[in-house]
């Protein structure tokens, strides 16, 4: 039997009945949340169900899972820490990539996976607080942009680099995961940083 929490909330199944899948109860659990919060978390027997892989992630059907937690925050402060705290992961990230491409190149492979493999998770957890950034100051990602880049596209983009990386990790292929570091997700990051410093000297002018 499937246990259903929201904040911490056992819910009563019965009120589940009609719906088949995880993004079923998430859709109702949003429409029913108050204007000053969102959905910030997503776990489906232990395993966090990242925004960034929305819908897909949430299509795992009630009946083949045991535990569903949903967790909800106050949206204006992920509003005000949201873009510092994504800047902060850049920076912190960046110096960490940079290191394990050194060490792939240097065919010092286990030491370079090591600290790519925690990278990884920053990165997903980078782009899981853009988008509930996104989310919480109802931000048209489409219509802001940096060097003539929507911010729609770069997200897509760093989904599609990290992807890539992943991929050439998986083969093995440190070269690759190397060239994709440093040509391809650093220069991703440097638009990032543009476009959240851009965001947050807006919002300090307006206050």
């Amino acid at each position: 039997m499937i246990r259903i929490s929201i904040d911490e909330c056992v819910s009563e199944l019965g009120q589940w009945e009609s719906t088949d899948c995880v993004e079923d109860v998430v859709n109702a659990v949003l429409s029913e949340l108050p204007p000053n919060r969102i959905v910030t978390s997503v776990s489906v027997d232990g395993r966090q169900v990242l925004r960034q892989q929305s819908p897909e992630g949430l299509k795992d059907s009630l009946q083949k899972i045991r535990d569903l937690q949903i967790r909800t925050g106050d949206a204006h402060l992920w509003a005000m820490s949201g873009i510092e705290r994504s800047i902060s992961d850049i920076e912190r990230l960046q110096k960490s990539l940079i290191l394990a491409a050194e060490l792939f190149r240097e065919n010092r492979t286990a030491e370079g996976n090591r600290i790519f493999l925690r990278c990884v998770e920053g990165l997903e957890r980078f782009m899981d607080t853009i988008v509930l950034t996104r989310l919480a100051m109802k931000l048209d990602f489409q219509k802001l942009n940096v060097d003539g880049i929507s911010l729609a596209r770069l997200e897509r983009d760093f989904s599609l680099i990290l992807a890539g990386i992943l991929s050439c990790q998986e083969k093995e292929d440190f070269e690759g995961v190397a060239d994709k570091v440093e040509y391809e997700l650093l220069t991703c990051f440097h638009s990032w940083t543009r476009a959240l410093k851009a965001l947050s000297n807006s919002i300090n002018s307006n206050a």
